[in-house]
């Protein structure tokens, strides 16, 4: 099964800084990790840190920023839906 996370906060996932949100897509993906039922691609912010993501075998990142025109974008859609 495969699943697409769109996080929709301005923190990174996994949660290097915190929010409730990103910590539990960070608990989701690790769980994910040991049972092996998914494969996630998760769609989130790079707030300018470095995030170590190579250690995920079933999980696959892509990180906008948070002035390009896909976040902005992706601000749009969430505010649209909500």
């Amino acid at each position: 099964m495969k699943i697409l996370i769109i996080t929709p906060g301005y923190l990174a996932v996994p949660a290097v800084n915190g929010g409730a949100v990103e910590n539990l897509v960070d608990i989701i993906i690790k769980e994910n990790e040991k049972l092996k039922k998914a494969e996630f691609t998760v769609i989130g912010v790079n707030d300018g840190i470095d995030i170590d993501v190579t250690s995920f075998k079933h999980t696959n990142y892509l990180f906008v920023k948070n002035a390009s025109k896909i976040f902005k974008i992706k601000r749009a859609v969430l505010a649209l839906i909500n």
